[in-house]
């Protein structure tokens, strides 16, 4: 199953490197990551578009709305399935893992949030 990974970021260039890793550490990997810059004064999109070991793509918008922000990147996104990530959270390695074992078999949606 392909997962595409939204990550809605607003001048969050301090965290941004951090989730990108945990990401990365997925025991199922992402196909895509959606890196939504929403009006970033900082160097998030730098950083984010500097994070070679994922394939990322990196949106500038001025939404100035969370909602929006997520919105764009789900509209932008090509997965079957889509997870959303805060530019300042992190995943434990199994996190896709867990939601793929609990959504592979089923036409539930599902949200998962810990």
């Amino acid at each position: 199953m392909r997962f595409s990974v939204i990550m809605p970021a607003h001048n969050a260039g301090r965290w941004i490197g951090e989730a990108l890793e945990s990401v990365a550490a997925q025991t199922v990997a992402a196909d895509e990551v959606i890196v939504i810059a929403d009006s970033c004064t900082d160097d998030t999109i730098e950083r984010a578009r500097g994070f070679v070991e994922l394939p990322i793509k990196v949106i500038a918008c001025e939404c100035r709305n969370a909602a929006a922000t997520r919105n764009l990147g789900i509209r932008e996104a090509r997965g079957a399935f889509v997870a959303m990530l805060d530019a300042d959270d992190v995943w434990l390695p199994n996190h896709l893992a867990s939601a793929l074992a609990l959504l592979a078999d089923s036409d539930d949606v599902a949200y998962m949030s810990g």
